[in-house]
């Protein structure tokens, strides 16, 4: 009887187990958002945020094809401590007072040498994964995106949000798909209310499932109290492109979606001429170094008055000049809640030219609070603005913009999926223009280097055709050995097979443009094994001037010239019999840096890079003497800006500061009062195409790292992601891999041995 009451006993409890609700396992990761790369074709950014004990998280990616995530690859982030928004007052959705709680990991990573026009999955994490993200690669000429604006997300109202999220869902209905999301600022209320942004990740579904491109708004860049303004929030929220001029990286920024330049200001950092004028210098470098077919600019204060349709001093007046000198095709903004579209303006009158003129938009806001009203009549620009729109009170809107090799389209929709206003900006460019991209220079870099296996070998060429060109190909004779349209990184290292061991092989070099110009090149390369090796480049100074050197363990005669290189500028010829040179006509800088190439007749052996730098040799005389502690004792005294690379090498205590302490320190070894000086460490791991740790050193401040020797079955070693030169910071490194035959394996790992 006993046995039966307990076994019932049991028999309930179980019950009572299988009904309770099991509790959710929380992801690691949290603020998670997919955010263009410079080149958003190949690569794309990725930003998360995790709690400070996870400290190896990383990106977990595939193709969204690859549904059992076989062929996924992981990369690991890298991460600093953020505590920019701890502390910060602000509110609760119950709209009770308090302050922000928020010291976290703020993680980043760029996922490289994508496929374009694709579409891929990921997730983040250390333990336990997030949900799955998604996005899609640039590639097509013919690509669409929504732009949504003002949407001022507060979690005591979630209506402004919802409205944002079903304006998007709105646009994406009428377009039949968008390509990406991009956001004219404003997205959240506060920006120093981390709890805003962190609310608007979890819920709003487009930045699970696109691309998300943004503005820094007036209202992102402020606190509750409007006394801790900053881009920093913007910044630690995104992990845009750091290719900004100084000070704005990660928030002014440009990337390039197949055949558009985006350029993004921050309007909030242009407060006096001269940040005005470092924005402007800033522009015309990009314009000029990244030809596109079309240029849009993004910016969040509007251009022009939607109530009056006067033009705003940091909007139209500030950049019309520069708009109209290289050919802005489309300027979009947000902030004034009203949509105001201009004609085509150039040069302060509407333009019929197809050829000349940018069209102006301000976008309205989508959060259905915002929304002015606006006169019946404009009381400027009349005949430059050609449609305005408003709800006269809260309003929502949004626009569905189309690109292709024609035109760029804008349409803006009302809440309800109603085309209120259009317009056509037509092609001014062809799709893929060279600008002023050196064809010559390019032509000229392609170089052959011999490997091990008598009919192989690679060739290399510079990345600066990267997006200039269709394919480049190698013939011999009418047999086509190669074919690359050189978009990824290691596109500029081509395998060749298939030539005729110990002989000279004559081929053509065929690249045909993006412009569709073809040129054919000539060039011979000399197959066959060498025994030796060139390695050990260093530069040292005596009597004030530099001494460089190097081993050369080939036989007599096979190194028959050398060109040496500085800061990347041709210096000299150097007979091939030499192991070293003075440079006695040259001065001496920390920051130079040499090249030298080695070759047979004109076959490139070998390429390797240097520079000088001594703890303690300020003066850069060869020695360390009592002078260069006092001119560093009163560098430090006098605050006087140092360069970068002495706060690294002369930080001894490593408490990130360069004072008294340190050079009290240097003065002890001078006076041989300690024997030996110990420079700073950092933390170098080198980490396999999964993840695994292959190797983990200790290297001194500016030294470089030693790279494992890397073999895995199947797999071609193609190098490293990151430089492990001149170390001066903790360092992740991961290895790039991808699937070849063996024998194109083995010579590549004798190729980058060379190399290095």
């Amino acid at each position: 009887m006993r046995k039966n009451f307990l076994f019932l006993i049991c028999l309930c409890l179980l019950g009572i187990l299988c009904v309770m609700p099991t509790k959710a396992v929380t992801p690691d990761a949290y603020t998670i958002i997919a955010n263009p790369a410079e080149d958003a074709s190949i690569e794309m950014n990725i930003s998360w945020h995790t709690d400070l004990q996870y400290t190896n998280s990383y990106v977990e990616y595939t193709k969204k094809t690859d549904t059992e995530w076989t062929s996924s690859k992981k990369v690991f982030g890298t991460y600093e401590k953020n505590s920019v928004f701890d502390g910060n007052y602000s509110v609760k959705a119950d709209r009770t007072n308090f302050y922000e709680d928020a010291v976290f990991l703020n993680y980043s990573a760029t996922l490289t040498n994508l496929d374009p026009d694709t579409e891929y999955m990921y997730k983040v994490g250390q333990n336990t994964m997030s949900d799955v993200h998604y996005f899609k690669t640039a590639g097509d000429d013919e690509f669409s995106f929504a732009w949504i604006s003002d949407y001022h997300a507060y979690t005591p109202l979630p209506q402004r949000l919802q409205s944002s999220i079903k304006m998007v869902d709105t646009i994406i209905d009428y377009n039949d798909g968008v390509d990406f999301v991009f956001s004219t600022g404003d997205d959240v209320a506060w920006g120093g209310s981390y709890s805003f942004w962190k609310d608007v990740y979890e819920k709003d579904p487009h930045r699970t499932q696109y691309m998300y491109a943004a503005v820094n708004g007036n209202h992102d860049n402020m606190d509750r109290t409007g006394t801790k303004n900053s881009n920093q929030y913007f910044r630690t929220v995104n992990n845009y492109p750091k290719n900004g001029y100084q000070g704005e990286e990660g928030v002014c920024y440009y990337f390039i979606y197949s055949n558009v330049l985006f350029i993004i200001f921050n309007t909030e950092d242009l407060s006096s001429s001269e940040e005005v004028e470092k924005a402007k210098a800033w522009f015309e470098e990009v314009v000029q170094n990244n030809p596109t077919q079309y240029i849009i600019v993004a910016q969040h204060y509007q251009w022009f008055s939607g109530s009056t349709g006067s033009s705003n001093s940091s909007g139209y007046t500030r950049w019309k000049d520069l708009f109209d000198q290289y050919g802005v095709d489309l300027a979009i903004a947000g902030n004034n809640h009203i949509y105001l579209r201009t004609n085509s303006i150039y040069q302060g009158n509407v333009s019929n030219d197809p050829n000349h003129g940018t069209v102006y938009i301000d976008a309205p806001s989508s959060d259905n609070e915002r929304g002015n009203t606006m006169n019946d009549t404009l009381s400027y620009n009349q005949e430059w603005i050609a449609s305005r729109w408003t709800e006269g009170g809260p309003s929502i809107g949004g626009m569905a913009v189309n690109v292709n090799t024609d035109h760029i389209s804008v349409e803006l929709l009302n809440r309800y999926g109603e085309l209120i206003d259009s317009t056509i900006i037509p092609s001014r460019r062809e799709a893929h223009p060279l600008g002023n991209f050196n064809k010559t220079e390019f032509e000229n870099s392609f170089q052959f280097i011999p490997g091990t296996i008598p009919t192989s070998g690679v060739l290399t060429c510079s990345s600066s055709g990267r997006r200039m060109m269709q394919k480049i190909e190698v013939w011999k004779d009418d047999q086509l050995l190669l074919s690359t349209n050189l978009r990824k990184t290691q596109d500029t290292n081509m395998i060749l097979n298939g030539l005729d061991a110990s002989s000279k092989n004559v081929l053509t070099l065929r690249i045909t443009y993006c412009d569709g110009s073809v040129s054919n090149k000539s060039f011979v390369c000399k197959t066959g094994q060498l025994q030796g090796s060139l390695n050990c480049f260093k530069a040292d100074i005596q009597n004030g001037k530099y001494l460089l050197s190097w081993n050369n363990t080939y036989s007599e005669g096979v190194v028959t010239q050398y060109r040496i290189y500085k800061n990347h500028t041709f210096l000299m010829d150097v007979d091939g019999s030499k192991v070293e040179v003075n440079l006695s006509d040259s001065n001496v800088s920390l920051l130079d840096e040499f090249t030298i190439e080695a070759y047979q007749d004109e076959f490139l052996l070998w390429r390797s890079n240097t520079n000088y730098f001594d703890y303690t040799d300020v003066d850069l005389d060869g020695n360390c003497t009592i002078e260069d502690i006092q001119y560093l004792q009163e560098t430090i005294v006098h605050k006087i800006q140092m360069n970068e690379e002495y706060q690294v090498l002369y930080d001894f205590n490593q408490d990130g500061q360069l004072n008294i302490a340190d050079v009290n320190y240097l003065y002890l070894f001078l006076e041989k009062k300690i024997s030996s000086l110990t420079a700073p460490t950092f933390k170098v791991q080198f980490l396999d195409m999964y993840g695994n740790l292959i190797q983990e050193e200790n290297v001194k401040a500016l030294e470089d790292a030693t790279p494992p020797d890397v073999q895995l079955d199947g797999y071609v070693f193609l190098g490293w992601n990151m430089d492990y030169h001149h170390v001066t910071k903790d360092m992740v490194i991961k290895g790039i891999f991808y699937k070849e035959p063996s024998v194109i394996r083995s010579l590549y790992q004798i190729i980058l041995k060379k190399e290095a």
